[in-house]
């Protein structure tokens, strides 16, 4: 792919967070579940592989299959769900990338600036994460993170956290907003999805 364009480094890889339960959706494995007669996790790619060099998939299933589309795959480090957090949590330890963005398997219309946006706050300021938001409400799987940052979280967790947006909080965080809602649309059930394919 040409990143002859971009205007950050090419030391950041995002994290597509697919190892989550799908238990809203009947407990199957969200980025495999067909839309159109494509896995989810296809339109994830399909809009982050224009942004950057460097994707790694977080799932706790089906790992041949997330393979399969040619990524590195890693598992939760514990066989304790913790949510997402559980995710993030692995990323941070095992990807080697200064900075590590993250997004859920289950948007379909991922901004298509989303990373170029999330690092502009690093060039001039020493925050540890960027998190995206739209209509003042904050997207907590949508967000970038230097690597260094997965101490604090790692302690977060050994005290019994569990909520991204706590944590965020703790850390030295700076908020990055979207304008389009439509780009941070997460198919969490039946009815979300069959809306999606009405509007698109």
């Amino acid at each position: 792919m040409d990143n002859s364009n971009k205007v950050y480094p090419d030391n950041i890889t995002v994290c597509i967070l697919a190892g989550g339960k799908g238990s809203r959706l009947g407990g199957i494995d969200k980025g495999l579940f067909l839309l159109s007669g494509r896995p989810l996790i296809e339109y994830c790619i399909e809009r982050i592989q224009k942004q950057v060099s460097h994707i790694t998939i977080n799932a706790n299933r089906n790992l041949e299959k997330y393979r399969a589309y040619g990524f590195d795959v890693i598992a939760d480090l514990s066989s304790d769900s913790i949510g997402p957090l559980g995710g993030i949590q692995v990323a941070l330890e095992k990807i080697h990338s200064d900075f590590i963005c993250f997004v859920p398997c289950d948007c379909p219309s991922i901004s298509s600036t989303l990373v170029e946006n999330l690092y502009k706050p690093y060039v001039n300021h020493d925050y540890d994460l960027s998190i995206a938001s739209v209509e003042g409400k904050f997207q907590p799987t949508f967000f970038m993170a230097k690597k260094s940052v997965g101490n604090s979280l790692g302690t977060f967790i050994e005290h019994g956290g569990r909520k991204i947006m706590h944590w965020v909080k703790q850390t030295n965080f700076t908020t990055v907003k979207f304008t389009n809602p439509e780009n941070f649309i997460n198919l969490n059930s039946e009815n979300e999805i069959q809306d999606f394919k009405k509007n698109n």
